[in-house]
């Protein structure tokens, strides 16, 4: 495999973009296997600490998958992995360090990212070259500017890109958005997103040397250069600019997501306007434990709040989720379930289903039907 210096790992990030921004020959759109409606789709997970054990196991409990390889670069982290994949399916996993050398394998045919957000819309792109489809965890990117670039790749190459906003494949958020939409409780005059999620500080910790097993370069990847340090690495990188967008990019999108769908807006809001700081703690961290943000589509508003800090939970009893106040009641939703209640209180109608995000992709792969 041909080896980068950090320099040319940059350029070639860059070269992506352009490719994708300026119409050029495709990079590497080359044929690449597919697999139909009754094979098994060969599946490789690319960052597998935290969140990318969630989607081995994902996988491997479908009987139609099977996890092909995986890849970090952090040696540390690949034997849990590797284990649950081979326990679950039977077959232990190719590992990789490095995505590139992964993309060469022709015979995967989709690519599930769980990286830092900083490196989400280049694997997502680089794979999209390679003939892959891809599910990527939210949010899609690190910026506006990056996310764009990766859904005008998804459609020169004609490869499917699905985002890991897994609420949106539950049964009773689908019913209680469609409850919504019917306006049965009236109109939505308010949205809320909710996300009291306490966070305990990080500490301060100095620079130090790179974890034996671990490739920096490549897990810096496009981001900027930094000397290695623990907060801003494994999980704790949440907090960091450069690598992650605080709470409200890591949990609070899911309500962001849940309340845009439920006012039906597809569209940008007039106005955006978000207060916030890191309270109670002087940490490492940079990205804000306490903000509150406000979205104007002119008829109804967003307002999404995080919590970071120890506080109550909100009536009738949300940390997490979305409430939606109606001209003729409210609508709550949540993970534990979607409930509409009148205005003094009373239970309406409990909605109920379940579903599975990763199921959903699969067969969107295997069909190519799109949503």
């Amino acid at each position: 495999m041909t080896q980068f210096s950090r320099r040319e790992f940059l350029e070639q990030s860059l070269f992506a973009g352009a490719v994708v921004a300026g119409g050029l020959p495709a990079v590497a759109a080359e044929p690449v296997r597919r697999a139909g409606p009754n094979e098994r789709l060969r599946v490789a997970v690319i960052g597998v600490k935290g969140q990318g054990s969630v989607h081995v196991s994902k996988w491997a409990a479908l009987g139609d998958v099977e996890i092909a390889a995986i890849c970090d670069p952090d040696e540390n982290v690949i034997g849990s992995p590797l284990s649950i994949a081979e326990r679950k399916t039977g077959k232990k996993p190719v590992h990789y360090k490095d995505i590139r050398k992964l993309l060469e394998d022709k015979s995967i045919d989709a690519v599930s990212i769980a990286t830092p957000n900083h490196w989400h819309c280049l694997a997502s792109i680089w794979a999209i070259q390679a003939g892959k489809d891809v599910y990527v965890e939210k949010p899609l990117g690190h910026n506006l500017y990056e996310c764009r670039k990766l859904v005008e790749a998804s459609r020169k190459y004609d490869k499917l890109c699905q985002m890991g906003n897994y609420m949106r494949s539950l049964g009773h958020m689908r019913e209680a958005v469609q409850y919504l939409r019917e306006e049965k409780l009236g109109k939505v005059k308010v949205a809320r997103g909710i996300c009291y999620n306490k966070r305990g500080s990080i500490g301060k910790k100095p620079d130090g040397p790179v974890p034996a097993g671990v490739d920096y370069d490549l897990w810096l990847g496009p981001a900027p250069e930094r000397p290695f340090n623990p907060n801003r690495f494994h999980y704790n990188w949440h907090w960091n600019w450069d690598f992650g967008g605080g709470e409200i990019a890591n949990n609070g999108i899911y309500q962001l997501d849940i309340a845009r769908w439920g006012i039906g807006k597809d569209v940008h809001p007039t106005t955006v306007v978000t207060v916030g700081g890191r309270f109670g703690y002087e940490d490492d961290g940079q990205t804000p434990n306490t903000q509150v943000s406000v979205f104007e589509y002119g008829d109804v508003q967003i307002i999404q709040e995080v919590r970071g800090l120890p506080t109550e939970k909100y009536p009738p009893d949300v940390t997490m989720g979305n409430i939606f106040d109606c001209e003729k009641g409210k609508v709550v939703i949540s993970n534990a379930g979607s409930v509409a209640y009148s205005p003094d209180g009373e239970v309406l109608q409990r909605f109920k289903g379940q579903g599975e995000h990763f199921r959903n992709f699969a067969d969107a792969v295997k069909t190519r039907k799109r949503a």
